[in-house]
């Protein structure tokens, strides 16, 4: 059996600067941690070097990753859009 450890939560938020800016609002977004890029949550673990999870991390990110997650969000997103009682919380086949 494989033991699985929690070491860090990356957030990776791919809209521009200027989006998240305008989103949080120019006064809140200044005493925010950054929201563009890949980020590690404030509230991960302190198990390993959060930098060398977040080099990982972007070693590893290209193009397709990125599009692989923004697909993903969207699939979320779109499924907990959908009312009680359709195809919410169903996979698609």
């Amino acid at each position: 059996m494989l033991n699985r450890i929690h070491v860090a939560t990356i957030n990776f938020g791919w809209e521009s600067p200027d989006f998240y800016q305008q989103w949080m609002g120019s006064d809140l977004y200044e005493l925010m941690p950054p929201m563009h890029g890949a980020t590690i949550d404030i509230t991960s673990p302190d198990k390993v070097s959060p930098q060398g999870v977040l080099a990982f991390f972007k070693a590893l990110l290209d193009q397709k990753w990125t599009e692989i997650i923004k697909e993903n969000y969207s699939a979320v997103r779109k499924q907990l859009a959908a009312p009680e009682g359709t195809n919410r919380g169903k996979q698609n086949q």
